[in-house]
């Protein structure tokens, strides 16, 4: 069964949100759908006990490019890290610690964010409306835990 998008969008963008907290919960259980029932089974998995962890660069991405392996700031948060290291909505991301952004998951690059407060990361970011490749920056960005 397939949700009506329109009815879906509306409840979806009529409040102010940051993500989808379901997968990150349901992924440390094994998930049983009894439709019949109306019930969700869930029983404990190997990843139970792991960590909850949220963004700490304080900025939210998009994946571009026809096969997604652009990577795009579509938000900074204000007065976070990304904030601090100069990002800006619209910049690009090209490399980070010197491995090119197309050569990673958009999922690697959401745990990179995720994995340590204080972690640095060196990112070469091509400034909006740049031409050029040789128009990059080099970017110092520190996570900082924000919750």
């Amino acid at each position: 069964a397939f949700p009506d998008y329109d009815d879906v969008a509306s409840k979806v963008y009529s409040v102010s949100r940051n993500g989808n907290m379901g997968i990150t919960v349901l992924k440390r259980f094994n998930v049983i759908f009894d439709y019949n029932q109306s019930a969700l089974y869930l029983k404990p998995g190997v990843s139970l006990n792991e960590p909850f962890e949220h963004d700490m660069s304080g900025m939210e991405l998009t994946s571009a490019g026809d096969n997604f392996e652009r990577i795009l700031v579509s938000r900074v948060e204000p007065g976070s890290s990304a904030e601090e290291a100069g990002l800006r909505k619209d910049d690009e991301i090209i490399t980070i610690n010197f491995k090119p952004v197309a050569k990673m998951t958009a999922t690697e690059v959401d745990n990179l964010f995720r994995s340590k407060s204080d972690r640095t990361f060196i990112l070469d970011v091509l400034p909006y409306g740049s031409k050029s490749f040789r128009e990059r920056e080099r970017v110092i960005l520190t996570l900082k835990r924000r919750i």
